[in-house]
């Protein structure tokens, strides 16, 4: 789940390009992965945030890379093995997640925010096999990344690996707003500060919370 430090929901201006681009890499299983890419400060953050609580029919989990102090796989183990006492290996875990969405209907969708912000020296090598094992179990990832450094996550030494062989065709990048957005973010704000300061400006806030 987002934090409210990462998204609020009543501030965020929709980006239907890639919001339309998403609903069809959910209705499809022949690519694993969908890209949210563009410069810092666009709002790839936002954007994945939203799409986990646009889908809430959808097995949908999300991951910051700027938190991940471990392997992807590791934590997300770990996370599974802490609700749910068993203890599985990663690779026996994600068979029985597949299993389970098989017999539903459903396949599981990772979001992996800011894959650059990944503080591992491996962390490459990890999502090439993280894809390889996705793409097996028919599962699916969503990686955002700034437009800078997502090149060094396609290729190594000249050689494209599994994340560029496995895109979602014709994923638009994301951009700055554009003069109707700007002006529905600005909107948006300006709403959020009025009602933040009149909720302190109430003593009832200030005094009955």
């Amino acid at each position: 789940m987002c934090s409210s430090d990462l998204f609020i929901p009543n501030t965020y201006v929709r980006r239907l390009a890639l919001e339309e681009r998403f609903q069809e890499f959910l209705g499809q299983t022949d690519h694993v992965v969908f890209p949210v890419i563009g410069s810092s400060g666009v709002g790839k953050t936002n954007l994945m945030c939203f799409l986990l609580e646009f889908f809430p029919t959808e097995p949908l989990l999300f991951y910051s890379g700027t938190l991940l102090s471990t392997s992807f796989l590791t934590q997300f183990t770990s996370d599974f093995n802490l609700v749910f006492s068993a203890q599985e290996a990663p690779i026996a875990l994600l068979k029985k997640i597949s299993a389970l969405g098989a017999s539903s209907g459903k396949c599981l969708t990772v979001l992996l925010d800011a894959i650059d912000e990944w503080e591992s020296p491996d962390k490459i090598a990890e999502l090439d096999a993280t894809v390889g094992i996705f793409k097996h179990l028919r599962m699916r990832l969503v990686m955002s990344c700034k437009n800078s450094l997502w090149g060094e996550f396609l290729q190594r030494k000249g050689v494209d690996g599994p994340i560029k062989a496995e895109l979602f065709p014709d994923t638009p990048e994301m951009q700055d707003f554009d003069p109707m957005e700007l002006s529905a973010a600005v909107s948006r704000y300006s709403n959020r500060s009025e009602e933040h300061t009149s909720e302190l400006q109430s003593p009832c806030n200030l005094v009955c919370r």
